[in-house]
């Protein structure tokens, strides 16, 4: 295969260049996997493949040839496979295939590229067949056995349907019976739809290939094929313009007429900078004299039967039944449907069925234009006025009509486009702005919230409607853009000073904020305008930010006896009761709340927290916990949800105050036993207040048994919090007891105290966070000792400090603040 020379070609991508052909590769690679992996095995084993893609035209097959073509050479190159193979590309159309014989010196002339001694060949073969054909036909399969013997002899064919009309039956089994006899032979071919010589079982080539249908590429496939030839065209501005939401609404207009065909998104390419209508509709009636002999061939290669369907569709705006078709047609309904369905299988009809209804309408809408130029009644082409409607806005067009009452020299502009807003207003509806809420609600399926706010945006300077300024406001407000969000909600307002949805949407973006005066105020002027009980609802939950609770338990009653929004209201009566401390009246709000609960998860999480948070204020720990847990499903992350969950376990368990209780009667190391630590992410929540509670219970064991226990009571303290370890929760103890004892005194002998800290001292000595704590209180105790500030200038500057505003003044006497010792217990 020679080298490509195009860098673009609409009807010969096989004359691209490798670059190009991998450049504008899209949406198959999965497929072109697939067959190269047949491929590679059939070179590699015994086993042969035998691959046939079908697609219409224009739907890439030589494009997807071509490329293959190049990556297997690279892949029998990178095995050192090469002298393995004998590849065999023939051309695109092969039309001098009439015979078997021919078809065999069309594959050695594909071979003759790597073997010139092959040209020689041909011209015996040649020679003979003048003298002998039958003679020519044995010489010819002997050369193509002598060259690909020990080889796998690989066969790209286009059309394949040509060869095979070109081979005839006789043809057709004579090569089946090569392909049997010598066993080294794989196929890789295409055809526009499939044939009786391999759908009929008396075929020789019946269940012979693999088929790969070439489905059409989709919108994103196509968005992708027109930014990567952007790309190639280095025509870098175009390829980010096609990211933006309107450079997507252009695609769409593309996609409308392409209908997922490769071929037609390369041939209107060139439309997509177009920004002006005068630069649309010249080069559209180009692009339109240059397809009419294309779809023009194609229409004569089909029976006048089928001519005649295609013809009746291309003059229909919108999908027909079958019934539909055959009385304009003249035909029944059993000939239409026969003729339908040979239609469909050559790609030239797509069929959609709803019920009993089977739709048709042309597989590529381009087709029209071929009998619209022919059609002399015709003032205007009604495919370019599908076109503008899905370029433009009905804004836009409606604005360029009123041009032309002072532009007379643009009659055909004029025809098209006040044939479009005529279409507008019969339909009331705005393809483009359709095409962006298409985008809109994709972004909303995806949550990609960012991407949604752009596209409302340009709803919104394309002129759309109040439901837009609304929608804008809430995508900004979910993609966590308060400012902005409360920004389009002031133009909302502006824009629409009467409209009560545009005022809740700005209060929505104030609450975010904070700016709870604010959004109430603005709730105010919602409210105001229209009396919707939702507005009562949002106002409640405002009221209950402003900590207003009664103000909150009043509105959302109101909204109860309003009969409406009695989910959102019962949550925040009982969160207003909860934080009033009244849970026993919050008791049948939350009962009823816990039977309405919702099955959409995010509605459900909000209700699941409020109605544990309920039980846990009524010692229900057990509901309280399996409620929060159900919540915890939902967002495992979610920061309230588990600081409740560690609440819910805190009171659940009360180890702590057991364990406080029981340092008054018991040693440390005894009182100890009675603590059981939560799970360690529950131990993270709350860190703190749990520190201080293990604190509290250090310090009234050593208040009641002095210093001795300590020793013991910390190795213990230490095995329990094994599982906290990395958060140096022993060390911020000792820290915490320290702050909180040595400025009250030290209970015991200051002797205890010393043997105390060396045996803390040898325990702990792993610990590196427990150091700096021990050190302090071994300094303090020296100083409480001794008076003498010089043990204090051992420490550094901050811990100095810190037991200089705690420790009484070495120049004064030391007070005695000790507490009695309740008991003491020899060690």
């Amino acid at each position: 295969m020679k080298q490509g020379f195009l860098r673009s070609s609409r009807y010969s991508p096989g004359n691209m260049s490798r670059e190009s052909l991998e450049a504008l590769f899209v949406g198959r690679s999965g497929l072109m996997e697939d067959v190269l992996s047949r491929v590679t095995t059939s070179i590699q084993g015994s086993a042969k493949h035998y691959v046939l893609l079908v697609g219409p035209r224009g739907s890439g097959k030589t494009h997807f040839l071509a490329l293959a073509y190049h990556r297997l050479m690279d892949r029998l190159a990178m095995d050192n496979a090469r002298d393995r193979v004998a590849v065999a590309m023939l051309k695109e159309e092969e039309w001098g295939v009439a015979s078997f014989l021919d078809f065999v010196v069309r594959i050695l002339g594909a071979l003759a590229d790597s073997l010139p001694e092959i040209d020689a060949e041909i011209k015996e073969i040649r020679d003979r067949f003048s003298k002998d054909p039958a003679d020519a036909e044995a010489f010819a399969a002997a050369r193509l056995r002598l060259h690909t013997r020990g080889k796998t002899l690989l066969l790209f064919c286009e059309n394949l349907v040509d060869v095979f009309e070109g081979l005839g039956e006789d043809g057709q089994r004579r090569w089946r019976a090569a392909i049997q006899e010598d066993g080294n032979w794989t196929i890789v071919a295409s055809t526009p739809s499939l044939f009786s010589a391999v759908t009929l079982q008396d075929s020789p080539f019946y269940g012979f290939f693999t088929i790969c249908p070439l489905k059409k590429i989709d919108f994103e496939a196509g968005l992708d094929l027109l930014a990567k030839k952007a790309a190639h065209e280095r025509d870098a501005e175009l390829k980010e313009f096609l990211r933006t939401p309107l450079g997507r609404a252009r695609v769409r207009a593309i996609h409308h007429l392409a209908a997922g065909n490769p071929r037609a998104y390369v041939v209107l390419f060139d439309f997509l900078d177009r920004e002006l209508l005068e630069d649309l509709v010249h080069p559209f009636l180009e692009m339109v004299d240059e397809l009419t002999p294309y779809y023009q061939g194609l229409m004569r290669q089909l029976p006048p039967a089928q001519r005649k369907i295609v013809e009746f569709l291309c003059h229909q705006g919108r999908p027909r039944t079958v019934k539909d078709i055959a009385r304009p047609c003249l035909m029944s309904h059993q000939t239409a449907a026969k003729q339908i369905g040979e239609l469909q299988r050559a790609g030239f009809v797509s069929k959609t069925c709803i019920g009993r209804n089977t739709y048709c309408e042309l597989s590529e809408p381009l087709m029209r234009i071929c009998i619209e130029v022919k059609d002399n009644k015709a003032e205007y082409f009604r495919l370019f006025v599908e076109f503008l409607r899905h370029w433009f806005t009905n804004r836009e067009l409606e604005q360029r009509q009123a041009e032309f009452q002072h532009d007379h020299n643009a009659d055909l502009d004029r025809l098209h486009v006040e044939e479009a807003v005529k279409r507008s207003s019969v339909n009331e509806d705005d393809p483009f702005l359709n095409d962006l809420r298409e985008q809109a609600e994709q972004c909303r399926r995806d949550g990609d919230y960012r991407r949604l706010a752009e596209i409302q945006n340009e709803l919104v300077e394309h002129g759309g409607g109040v439901d837009d300024y609304r929608e804008r406001v809430s995508a900004l407000r979910k993609a966590g853009d308060t400012d902005a969000a409360i920004a389009a909600g002031h133009e909302a307002t502006a824009r629409f000073r009467d409209d009560a949805g545009c005022q809740n949407s700005l209060a929505h973006a104030l609450y975010d904020a904070g700016r709870f005066p604010e959004a109430l105020a603005t709730i105010d002027l919602a409210i105001g305008i229209e009396k919707d009980p939702s507005y009562y609802c949002f106002r409640a939950n405002i009221l209950l930010r402003l900590s207003r609770f009664g103000d909150a338990i009043q509105q959302a009653q109101a909204v109860l006896r309003m009969k409406h929004e009695r989910r959102h209201s019962l949550v925040y009566l009982v969160i207003a009761m909860l934080d009033l401390g009244r849970p026993y009246d919050a008791e049948p709000y939350a009962r009823e709340l816990e039977e309405l609960m919702p099955d959409e998860p995010n509605e459900l999480f909000v209700d699941l927290c409020v109605v544990s948070r309920f039980h846990l204020s009524q010692g229900r720990l057990d509901k309280a916990l399996e409620l929060v847990d159900r919540a915890l499903a939902i967002d495992a992350g979610h920061q309230y949800a588990r600081e409740l969950r560690g609440d819910i376990r805190w009171e659940k368990v009360r180890h702590y105050d057991q364990a406080q209780t029981a340092a008054a009667t018991e040693p440390l190391a005894d009182a100890l036993d009675r603590l059981t630590l939560p799970d360690p992410e529950d131990f993270k929540i709350n860190k703190e207040r749990r520190i201080e509670a293990i604190a509290r219970i250090v310090t009234t064991s050593v208040r009641n048994f002095g210093p001795r226990h300590l020793p013991q009571g910390l190795v213990k303290l230490r095995k329990l919090l094994k599982d906290q370890l990395e958060g140096d929760v022993v060390g911020a103890v000792l820290t915490c007891f320290l702050k909180a004892n040595v400025g009250s005194g030290f209970a015991g002998s200051l002797v205890d105290w010393e043997w105390a800290l060396s045996g803390i001292a040898r325990s702990l000595a792993g610990l590196t966070d427990c150091r700096i704590p021990i050190e302090m209180l071994r300094v303090a105790v020296k100083y409480t000792k001794t008076g003498n500030e010089r043990h204090l200038l051992g420490l550094p500057l901050e811990q100095r400090r810190l037991l200089e505003n705690v420790l009484p003044s070495a120049t004064g006497e030391r007070a005695d603040r000790s507490p009695p010792l309740r008991r003491q217990r020899p060690s």
